[in-house]
């Protein structure tokens, strides 16, 4: 199958999950216990969006442990910048329909320590299924050091993705199932 034909079936998999808040909380879990170990005070993160798994609670979570946390607005020809919140309540629909943030705070890519990316599917080798778009293509590069942490249910890690010249890859990825380290 080419990609767009991937991404159909994982968001159509990703869509018919079981026990989706149960899943989610997982995956809460276990980002907070990275968190709790890693100890990064700048986090890089996205709303949840359709049947991603759910952020709400984890953001709500990480701006409890006084954590410095960004989310992305997108911006025309696959660019996006990151913005710091201090309450999901600033949060308002963008494109696509996705939540983003005011335009108060401009965060530089260097500032991310973990940046938490989203995916229709993620492989064993960190590459990932994006949704055509090619923003965190482009903006993983200029992150430098953070740690880009893929999160997706297990039911979207796949062995092996097909992947173009430009796709990055992140550095772990985390499911409901715990921590994958990449092959």
């Amino acid at each position: 199958m080419n990609k767009k034909e991937l991404r159909k079936h994982f968001l159509s998999l990703r869509d018919a999950i079981p026990d989706w808040n149960e899943k989610s909380e997982q995956i809460k879990k276990h980002i907070l216990g990275l968190v709790a170990e890693e100890k990064p005070s700048v986090i890089f993160a996205y709303a949840a969006f359709r049947s991603e798994p759910e952020t709400e609670n984890l953001l709500r979570s990480l701006l409890a442990l006084g954590k410095a946390i960004a989310l992305p607005k997108c911006r025309e020809n696959g660019q996006m910048d990151f913005f710091r919140i201090r309450d999901l309540e600033e949060l308002s629909p963008g494109a696509y329909g996705i939540l983003e943030p005011p335009e108060a705070e401009l965060l530089a890519p260097a500032a991310a320590e973990l940046i938490l990316v989203p995916g229709a599917a993620f492989d064993k080798a960190g590459y990932r299924l994006g949704y055509g778009g090619g923003y965190y293509d482009r903006y993983l590069p200029k992150t430098k050091t953070a740690k880009a942490l893929g999160i997706c249910f297990s039911d979207c890690l796949a062995d092996e993705l097909p992947r173009g010249e430009f796709d990055q890859k992140v550095s772990a990825i985390i499911t409901e199932k715990g921590l994958v380290n990449i092959l």
